[in-house]
Formats: C-alpha cells, structure tokens, sequence
C-alpha cells in the first residue's frame, strides 16, 4: 500500500507551489479515509519493528526488495533499516500533505488520533476519553526508544553539529530552522534537559570556537545555541531565528547546573550585546522622536520612526528574555552554578542602565540581590588584590551556604512549538527534498518544481507561545511527528 500511494503521488512533485498541490484531486479519489488509520498505524509498525535488510541472495524476491528499497549509489547493505526508513518518510508525507486539503485531512486526524497504547492522559496533564472508535493505540514509549536508542547524546550531539555548521552556511540553511524547533521540542521535556545537564562529553573537534576539554551535553547545547543567536544578530537579523532560539534557553534554563566557565562568559556576553543595542536603539529612538517634527519630509520620519519603533520592541523583548533566562537559572540552581555567578560579578555594570526601567526593575533587582551578597562575602574575605581564582573560591565557599529566599521567585516562563497557517509552505516542500534524496523513485531535479521552492521559500511558521505549565515527556501525537521528522534528518 506504501509503494502504491508513494507512486501516484509523486506528481505533485512537479507542481509549482504547495497550493496546487492542494488542489489537485486527479489522486484523491485513491486515497480512501477509511484506510487513513490502517496506513498509519502500519507506517508507524514498520517503523518501531525496525527490520534490518535480508541477507544478499540471487533470488527474484530479493531482486525485487533490491530495486524498490535500496538508494541509488548506495548498496544493499548500506541501510540497516530500509523498509522502517521509507515508512517514516511515507508518514512524514502524507501528514504534511494533509494539512489544508480537504482529501488528505483524514490522514492528519489519524496522526491527531493516535494515542499511547500505556495511558490515555495526554501532555500536560489534558485527559483524553478513551474512544476506541476514533483513537489509535500505539506505543509511545517504544517510539521514544527508537529515537533516542537510550542515549540522548546518540541523537542530540548531531543536531548541535549541523546547527554549529549550518549557520555558517556550511550546510542548507533553512535546515537549522527545522534543527531549531526539534530542540526546542526536546526542551518542553524537563527530565531530557536534567539528563544532558548529567552528560559530560570530551572534545569536539568540529567545535572551533574553544579548546573544550569536557564540557556536558547541556552546556555544549547552550554555547551553541548562544552563538547562533550572535550569529543571527550579526548576519540575517532573523526574528523567528531568535525567538526560537531563546526559548530552548528559557525552556532549559532552570535545569542548568555546573555551567562551564565559558559558557556562563557566554551567556553573560549575550546578555551585554543584547543590551547595548537595545540602549542604543532606544536613544536614536529619543532623537526621532525630538526631531520628528524639525524634519522637512515628515513622512519619511515617521516611516522610520515606526520601524525604530519595531526594533525596540523587539529588543526589549529580547533583553526581558535574557534577563529572565539568567534569573531562572539562579532562582532554581544558585548553588550549582558559581561560574555563572563570578561572570556576572564581573560584568554587574551593565546592569545599570535598566535598574529605573519599569520593565525590567524586578528582575534586575531580584538578579541584583544575589550579586550583593556574593559581592559582600567577596569583601569580607579581604583577599589583597584578590585573583580571579581566589575570588571564584570565595563565590564556590559562599554558594554552599546561600539563603535562597533572598531571591523572589517568578512563575516559570515555557514555551513550545506552535504551527502558523503557513508552516506548510515550508515543511511539505522540506519532506519532499527529504524524499527526493532518499528513496528509489527517480524524478527529473529540472522539472521537481516543489524542490525549487524549498530552496528558496522562507520559513514562516515558527513561533513559540508562553504557556504556564510544565511539559514531560512529550504525548502530543503533532509534536511526535514533529520528532519523528529528527529520523529523516539523519538519512541526510
């Protein structure tokens, strides 16, 4: 059945944009609903049984598995897991060309129905109705295993690479955008952003920036998502890119401990350039707006005006962001992390220039009153110009004795992924390059026009919404496909 749809729809690849695939119907009428729910239960079989490739014979049947399940310059045993491979990206097709055609809905409503075959609570503690009728019971917990193959560094170390490469544009740039919101999935998980924190790994030659010896997986995470917000700053100056960014450091934040000496200096740097431009915006935003009316083309003012307008608010929310970020991090783990305290120490002057700022007050107060204390324990010891080892002591001495109430402690700030309407104008065109590099079906690149629009389409469809509850292990069946779309990458 996979083979028979896979083969009628490769038409759409030829088609221009994602909306003419929607409103081609010379298929639909192949596409029964009432199989949706076996499809996808059988996709999502073959995947989880993982069958590895039958031995090399000279028989008819093996040349037939040979011809449909074996890539194009690659070998026979090259794949451990072919038929588990074409099966998820089978599923990752039909589920993004579901979305908006009416046809393909059915296969998107059995996604949405799937439920773990263990429970029937969904994420967040919503309660789904066992109705046998409308819900497909699947195990969970086993696809989770196959992902993740017990050890999160299997799967989450390769991502950091192709993100640390990909913004550099050593790789398909609009790659680190679907990278990004994986790991922003996997931060909704608050036992997965313990357990990194626990991973310690040795150097990493592909990462350049510093000599790090060991280093854990968390604040590996964090270093490379801090640089690629430096780096979007600094090169494409990209809202979705930042935002998505910054919140798998909120998501994470509180789990954060023994945070690695340069990757709190990091985080602190972060924090200093965010500020410093936002300061910076803000006072040609003052002169603007007392030049406004001193200006002959009054228009024009007011055009830029409006954008400078934008761009404080953008920055302010980055700097909220930051600074609620660096508070997590000490409300919850303080004691953990003396590094990132002795930074701050280091760097308390940039504080300054918000403390009067209604917006920022509380947090800049509540980050304060941690730094004073250090800062006092700092005096008392009454070191003679006191080294930058001594006074790291000092802090490590003090932090084993630190009254947390001297903090306020702030509601938790979480985002997850959500979807825009137009978040398919990205994906499907994204499946389909997937498709197109790892399957048997050969299409003509020339005439692939959808593979076109994936190299040139922006992504529209990320955002993230804060939301006032703590996710665990994620059970939305949309957010498992979005993970399930990790297995593809790594066919790449």
């Amino acid at each position: 059945m996979k083979l028979f749809i896979l083969g009628f729809i490769t038409s759409s690849i030829a088609q221009d944009c994602v909306q003419k695939i929607k409103d081609s119907h010379d298929i639909n009428s192949l596409l029964f609903s009432h199989l949706a729910d076996q499809l996808i239960l059988r996709l999502l079989w073959n995947f989880t049984d993982q069958r590895p490739s039958p031995p090399v014979t000279g028989s008819i049947v093996y040349s037939a598995y040979n011809y449909l399940f074996t890539k194009a310059g690659s070998s026979p045993s090259s794949e451990a897991h072919p038929i588990a491979d074409r099966s998820i990206l089978v599923l990752l097709l039909l589920h993004s060309q579901a979305k908006g055609n009416h046809e393909w809905e059915s296969f998107r409503r059995s996604v949405q129905n799937l439920r773990d075959e263990h429970g029937t609570w969904g994420g967040g503690g919503v309660f789904w109705p066992a109705t046998p009728d409308h819900n497909i019971f699947v195990s969970f917990r086993k696809i989770f295993h196959i992902i993740c193959q017990t050890d999160p560094e299997t799967l989450y170390l390769p991502i950091l690479r192709m993100i640390y490469e990909g913004v550099e544009g050593k790789t398909n740039y609009s790659q680190v955008y679907v990278l990004l919101v994986i790991l922003l999935l996997f931060s909704q998980d608050e036992v997965f952003n313990e357990n990194i924190q626990k991973i310690t790994m040795t150097y990493q030659p592909w990462f350049t920036e510093r000599l790090l010896k060991s280093i854990s997986l968390g604040g590996l995470a964090i270093a490379i998502i801090i640089r690629t917000i430096q780096y979007n700053l600094a090169q494409h100056k990209d809202v979705y890119f930042h935002t998505n960014s910054l919140a798998i450091l909120a998501n994470m934040s509180s789990s954060l401990q023994d945070i690695h000496p340069y990757v709190s200096q990091r985080l602190v740097t972060l924090f200093d350039i965010v500020a410093r431009r936002y300061q910076k915006m803000v006072n040609k935003q003052t002169q603007l707006d007392e030049n406004v009316d001193k200006v002959a083309s009054g228009t024009l003012a007011k055009k830029e005006r409006i954008v400078h307008n934008a761009d404080v608010i953008i920055y302010g929310d980055m700097v909220t962001l930051v600074l609620e970020i660096i508070n997590s991090t000490l409300t919850h783990k303080l004691k953990a992390n003396p590094q990132l305290v002795y930074s701050l120490l280091h760097k308390q002057e940039m504080f300054a220039y918000f403390r009067n700022d209604p917006r920022f007050k509380d947090l800049i107060q509540n980050i304060e009153q941690a730094l004073n204390y250090f800062q006092q324990k700092v005096s008392e010891a009454n070191i003679r110009a006191p080294t930058p080892d001594e006074v790291a002591q000092v802090i490590q001495t003090a932090s084993r004795t630190w009254p947390p109430n001297l903090m306020k402690t702030f509601p938790d700030i979480k985002f997850e992924y959500e979807e825009e309407e137009q978040a398919n104008e990205f994906f499907c065109p994204y499946v389909w390059s997937l498709l197109y590099r790892n399957t048997f079906v050969y299409w003509d690149e020339e005439k692939a026009k959808i593979l076109h629009d994936y190299r040139t389409v922006r992504l529209l469809g990320l955002y993230c919404t804060v939301f006032g509850m703590n996710a665990t292990l994620p059970r939305d069946p949309e957010m498992l496909i979005s993970v399930i779309l990790l297995m593809s990458l790594g066919c790449e």
